[in-house]
């Protein structure tokens, strides 16, 4: 199928899928980047190829729907691509060497651990690559040089999944470096720098990033020169049986003209840069040749209006209708109640069709919309299925009973077909519904990062019962005749303690101000002294919040009614799919809303994972309900902004949405608060301008307040004073640790959003010095995908300078500035107009850090990044990357000042995290860099400085605990000595944080499953695991049960004959002492309680065990002893 256009291909193929077709390839154009030295996104050079390679190899793809520039374009020869691809297949002997070298020739990056597609790592005998294509990357394991096996593995947790028999690696990018095509590529450049002119500087550059086989920005547009011809896509696409269908012929030439004779124009505009190109014609055909040789060989030929020139005898009608009259009175519906219920017009459509006996199916894009549509219905008394794809519509069905159901499947627009009884009607004419995300979801986050990963030598470090000390790494040692891995800590006065990796639950990083910290002295009363004057503190704090919670739940609340039907159907209007953790969000803010007592919930989220979705369905349930509702925000812009985002949302709906800022003039305001009065205004957004004392409202039932922190004490003593009268909802992207979530978990009502929306990738930052080539590639590359970028420059005195740097730099572009000290119109015509896309680039200060959600904007390059706090930097990323593209965030630094450390280090933690939910480990990190204060309320800065950021949640559970008359948890470490190797060996797993971060999970687990499941990981990612290794999840499972029953030690001999273990109890352990009583009577041979309190076990054995049998036979004998 040939298109005009990206869209409409994208929602052809999107209708296809819908109606049951399940192999639909899109394959799009190349944009408009091949005389622009610039490299085109990779994502859709992969799926160019990957279908490429389909087609080639077979099978070929059931429909292929792609573009008229995809179809005028040309590429290497089959020939070439088809001799740099491989097939690996399990049982094959081939070596990792030859499996990394064929990875590079096919265009494979190395990265140390494979996430995206494109990407491979080699660890021993493990390969690990994502084909493009393929919905997971794949683990290759070798056994010498012979393919052991080949399995899928999920790249959040690293684990394996599926068993592949082989796998099929294609090239990946257009130029393929083998020594032939290095060669042709570097006499073909040389002759054509003799026929335009091109520095021969520029000319040597470009040859010498070849021979060194470097995909440099702008390659793929030489791809050329490296082969002798190159061949039509269409050669292709076109196969002898395929069957071609035109979608609006004249469009589709339309588009080939254009696309033609912008590729000509373009041309000229690089040749007087004095830039590298070949000819137009080396890249695509001529527009009038191909369009000949499609409509030669087109099987059906769509037109939207019939002209004089088309064949009278071959068109075919086409006798289907659609939807307009009912959507229209639905829509006229959903404005005005007072025409009657919305869903009535629907109703009487339905049972029309159960008249009739037709098939009628509802289609709706997300399971979301097809449960509330049927709830809805159910109402009406319409019981219908819910269906996950449509039945063969063209096989004949008996018409005595109608065929009605809902069908799980996003179809563009509804249709009617009265000849043959089939009706199909979409959400879209239901409820208004937009664009349904169809992309696989993402996973949420781990919670968050194991208090140790990342750990370097010299990180400040605190055992919970020896203070705050200094990392020096992982040691091999034999202490007490155990040999394994020792945590080496300094403390003051050079003394050195070495602790046991089992017992790494003792280890806490430091997270807190490093400038005053000092180390403490082992055997020091000190750190006791500090750790008991938090508790107390903790205590007290504790019964605080609980009494402020009891004051609350005795006020009397603002019961709202439930959710209606019109509720319902505002929901289905939601152009994406709710996260999991989305969905329970709204659930818990609606339900807090309709109980006796106001409401007050903190939802909690990272940056554009729908937190504003879920204050835009509490004010509209609360504006059904007959209230009004103010919207508090930190900023103008951001004001300006949700202004926008709820008008959008709630058009179709007869409310009123205003913004109170200094945008508006002086009547404008008055008018505004005098409507707010009046109850005129439903639902009013603005800044702290909205505390002020002459706003007063009608009937106020909710205020939502968008990050509260941003707020000054006045403003928030107001905010407290409301808390008590009104419904309170708080959105904030600060997240909130797990450790302290369990913390406060019932002290404040709290939601968390962790799974991020599905179709948004990650994304990409690299910290780099100032360089105009840098800043005008990846301006120009966001321009050339038809997206926004925004540069930051903090300094109002230069941002013009700024501008026209940019201007002399990347003339094409359409540059504005925007910053706070501008007058309130100028700035609300400037956002307005970027929003709008009238400019290409926004130079700005960091106004832009809160809030702002410019879908289309992709790139940010922040000038003097090294100037900005971690947080503040986190924020100005998450304005970026907020659609289906990736964004990239480039960090600025001076070409030649001196950085000072703290700046890099904040640098280089925004560039490790990069995945989506990571604000968690930013909001860890920015605990280390500045030290914590505030997160409850109270002046909490000193106790985290005394104790550090994770024992301190630990005391804040433990005193919440107490203050509720919980009993109090001992918590318990034990001694673990074994004759046996439990380690992961540096050999086998040579990256010590890695180490480290195995060690601590084992350490952390909750139960046996859990540390063998960390044990199956490591043999995923390294191979066959050594004995050691196996011994210390055997260990780890011992220290678990030892903690169960209470064991502060436990000792074992091996002697000819017998095995010897002995078992320290804790004062009052959780053992069963009448079971364990019976147990001694019954065997006193092998059980003997000493007078020391000791239990001694002896186990008879015929021969020395091994020492995975060895340890196996304690952890059993241990699990043996009955716990309470």
């Amino acid at each position: 199928m040939v298109t005009a256009t990206e869209q409409r291909a994208d929602q052809l193929a999107g209708d296809l899928g819908a109606l049951g077709l399940a192999d639909v390839r899109l394959f799009l154009g190349e944009p408009h980047v091949l005389f622009e030295e610039l490299s085109p996104d990779p994502n859709w050079v992969f799926g160019r190829l990957s279908i490429r390679h389909q087609i080639l190899t077979g099978p070929r793809p059931q429909v292929i729907v792609t573009t008229a520039a995809a179809v005028l374009g040309r590429w290497s020869p089959n020939q070439a691509f088809l001799d740099a691809t491989d097939l690996w297949v399990t049982g094959e002997e081939l070596g990792r060497h030859r499996l990394a070298a064929q990875m590079v020739l096919c265009g494979y990056q190395p990265v140390s651990v494979v996430e995206d597609e494109g990407t491979f790592a080699v660890r021993g005998g493990i390969v690990d690559l994502f084909p493009p294509g393929m919905p997971l990357p794949v683990r290759v394991d070798l056994f010498g040089d012979e393919i052991a096996s080949i399995k899928t593995f999920e790249p959040s947790s690293q684990r394996t999944i599926q068993s592949l028999a082989s796998l099929a690696l294609h090239p990946i990018r257009d130029v393929v470096f083998t020594d032939a095509a290095v060669t042709q590529a570097r006499e073909r450049l040389e002759n054509i720098a003799d026929e335009i002119i091109i520095p021969t500087r520029r000319l040597h550059a470009v040859v010498e990033q070849i021979e060194q086989r470097n995909y440099f920005f702008g390659v793929e547009g030489l791809w050329p020169t490296f082969y002798d011809g190159g061949a039509p896509v269409l050669d292709t696409l076109l196969g002898d049986d395929v069957v071609v269908v035109l979608d609006d012929v004249d469009t589709v030439r339309d588009a080939l003209d254009t696309h033609e004779k912008h590729a000509i124009r373009e041309r000229s505009r690089a040749i007087e840069k004095h830039r590298i190109v070949v000819e137009v014609g080396e890249h695509m055909e001529s527009a009038a040749a191909t369009l000949t040789r499609l409509k030669s060989r087109a099987t059906v030929s769509t037109v939207r209006v019939v002209l004089d020139g088309h064949d009278g005898d071959n068109l075919l009608p086409i006798q289907l209708s659609d939807w307009h009259l009912l959507a229209t009175e639905m829509e006229a519906r959903r404005k005005d109640s007072t025409l009657g219920e919305i869903l009535d017009p629907l109703e009487v459509e339905i049972r029309h069709r159960i008249d009739k006996r037709h098939r009628l199916f509802l289609m709706c894009g997300t399971r979301g919309n097809a449960e509330r549509l049927r709830d809805l219905l159910r109402a009406r008394k319409l019981d219908l299925p819910i269906r996950t794809e449509l039945p063969d519509l063209s096989a004949t069905v008996s018409r005595r009973d109608p065929e009605i159901a809902i069908v799980i499947a996003g179809l563009s627009s509804g249709l009617v077909d009265s000849a043959g009884g089939i009706a199909i009607l979409t959400d879209v004419e239901i409820f208004g519904a937009t664009r349904q995300s169809k992309k696989r979801r993402k996973r949420a986050p781990k919670d968050g990062l194991t208090t140790l990963k990342n750990l370097a030598e010299g990180d400040l470090v605190i055992h919970v019962d020896h203070g705050i000390g200094r990392y020096l790494g992982l040691k091999r040692l034999v202490l007490g005749g155990v040999d394994g891995d020792y945590v080496h800590l300094e403390y003051a006065g050079g003394d050195l303690l070495y602790l046991p990796i089992y017992r790494l639950n003792l280890l806490q990083r430091y997270r807190g101000p490093k400038e005053s910290v000092r180390l403490d002295k082992l055997g020091g009363n000190r750190w006791i002294k500090a750790k008991q004057r938090v508790k107390d503190a903790m205590l007290a704090m504790a019964h605080q919040l609980l009494a402020v919670q009891a004051r609350r739940q005795s006020l009397p609340g603002l019961r709202l009614p439930e959710p209606d039907d019109q509720f319902r159907a505002f929901e289905a209007t939601f152009p994406f799919e709710e996260t999991p953790d989305q969905q329970r969000a709204i659930d818990e803010v609606i339900a807090d809303l309709c109980r006796d007592k106001a409401m007050d919930r903190l939802v909690c989220g990272d940056v554009g994972f729908g937190k504003t979705e879920v204050a835009i369905r509490a004010a509209f349930l609360t504006v059904l309900g007959g209230k009004q509702v103010a919207m508090l925000v930190p900023t103008t812009v951001l004001a300006e902004q949700h202004g926008i985002t709820f008008r959008e949302r709630l058009a179709a709906q007869p409310l009123r949405v205003e913004v109170l800022s200094r945008f508006r003039s002086q009547k404008d305001l008055a008018a505004l608060v005098a409507d707010t009065r009046d109850g005129k205004i439903d639902i009013v957004i603005g800044t702290h301008r909205l505390l002020s004392a002459d706003v007063a409202f009608k009937d106020l039932g909710l205020l939502i307040v968008d990050e509260e922190q941003r707020f000054g004490v006045r403003q928030k003593e107001r905010i407290k004073q409301l808390r008590a009268q009104v419904h309170i909802l708080t959105l904030s992207a600060t997240p909130i640790p797990r450790t302290l979530h369990m913390a406060v978990t019932g002290l404040r009502d709290l939601s968390i959003i962790q799974t991020p929306p599905a179709e948004r990738v990650s994304i990409r930052t690299e910290v780099v010095r100032f360089d105009e080539e840098v800043i005008r590639t990846a301006i120009q590359r966001e321009i050339h995908r038809g997206g926004q970028v925004f540069v930051v420059h903090n300094r109002v005195r230069s941002i013009d300078a700024m501008a026209r740097f940019l201007e002399r730099l990347v003339p094409e572009a359409r540059i504005v500035v925007a910053h706070g000290q501008m007058s309130g119109e100028r700035l609300e015509r400037i956002m307005i107009e970027f929003i709008r896309r009238d400019h290409d680039v926004l130079v700005c200060t960091a106004i832009i850090e809160s809030g702002i959600d410019i879908p289309t904007a992709n790139t940010m390059l922040v000038n003097r990044a090294d100037t900005f706090g971690l947080a503040q930097l986190y924020q100005l990323r998450g304005r970026i990357g907020r659609s289906r593209d990736r964004g990239y965030a480039y960090l600025l630094l001076p070409r030649s000042d001196r950085i000072h450390k703290e700046a890099l280090e904040r640098l280089a933690v925004l560039k490790r995290f990069t995945d989506l939910g990571s604000g968690f480990q930013i909001a860890t990190h920015d605990l280390d860099l500045r030290g914590a204060g505030d997160l409850l309320g109270g002046n909490q800065s000193g106790h985290i400085a005394a104790v550090g950021f994770e024992l301190y949640s630990e005391l804040l559970n433990e005193a919440v605990e107490k203050a509720k008359g919980l009993s109090e948890r001992l918590a318990i470490e034990p001694d673990i000595k074994l004759p046996i190797t439990a380690v992961l060996p540096e050999a086998y797993v040579g990256e010590p944080m890695r180490r480290l971060a195995f060690y601590q999970r084992m350490a952390q687990a909750q139960s046996d499953a859990e540390i063998f499941d960390v044990l199956e990981e490591i043999e995923d990612l390294y191979g066959k695991t050594p004995d050691e290794v196996k011994n210390l999840a055997e260990v780890m499972v011992i220290r678990r049960r030892l903690m169960v029953l209470g064991c502060s030690s436990l000792s074992c001999a091996v002697n000819e004959g017998e095995i010897k273990i002995g078992l320290t109890f804790i004062p009052e352990p959780p053992i069963d002492q009448a079971r364990l009583a019976v147990t001694l009577q019954a065997e006193p041979k092998r059980y003997r309680l000493l007078p020391s309190g000791r239990l001694a076990i002896t186990v008879p054995i015929d021969q020395m065990p091994g020492s995975i049998a060895l340890a196996r036979l304690v952890r059993d004998e241990v699990g043996l002893l009955p716990a309470i």
